[in-house]
Order: C-alpha cells, then structure tokens, then sequence
C-alpha cells in the first residue's frame, strides 16, 4: 500500500515533467520559426 501511494504521487510529476519538455520544444520550434521569419 504503502509503495502504491509512491507511485501515485510521482506520476503528477512525472506528467507535469513530461509536459514541461514539450512545452520548451514547442517553444524552441517557434523561436526558431521567428529567426527564419526575420531573416527573410
């Protein structure tokens, strides 16, 4: 019970670390998208 309850609380932050990976892509493919952007 005690190992479950580990778990459970782990897995919000393995999510919100997951979601906070995509989000810094994302963000660096429109950063990116902006340089081509102004180079143009």
């Amino acid at each position: 019970m005690k190992k479950q309850d580990l778990s459970l609380n782990l897995y919000p932050y393995f999510f919100r670390l997951v979601f906070y990976f995509l989000k810094v892509d994302v963000l660096k493919k429109f950063i990116f998208i902006d340089d081509v952007i102004l180079v143009k």
